[in-house]
């Protein structure tokens, strides 16, 4: 994950920016722990689309071990592990879009890139 280039990363690197402020939220330092975990304009509009809170761990890897849901099969939890994976991905990329194309911040994008396509 050190390899990502989130601000915190870079910084540590020595690439000069103007601010380390998460693009989507703006609202604490871009961290790898803050963007797949924490940023309230993903895991807010998460916790909406899905209807219930999401324990929200320090570890990635914890976080993802824990999103499941009781009422779902072993099945079912596998593929909600998979909506874990695509929702992290589509936020990378959707992060990515707002700072290196000068995208707009848009969570239901991120929801709407997430969706499964058959």
């Amino acid at each position: 994950m050190d390899r990502l280039s989130i601000t915190i990363n870079l910084v540590r690197r020595g690439v000069q920016l103007e601010t380390y402020i998460c693009p989507l939220c703006k609202k604490t330092n871009e961290t790898i722990q803050h963007l797949f975990i924490n940023c309230v304009v993903v895991w807010d509009a998460c916790e909406r689309w899905i209807g219930t809170a999401i324990i929200r761990h320090y570890s990635i890897l914890s976080h993802y071990h824990h999103f499941c849901l009781p009422m779902l099969t072993k099945n079912g939890n596998h593929l909600w592990k998979i909506m874990w994976v695509t929702i992290v991905t589509k936020t990378w990329a959707h992060r990515n879009k707002v700072v290196f194309r000068n995208g707009i911040v848009d969570n239901v994008e991120i929801f709407s890139l997430a969706h499964i396509r058959r």
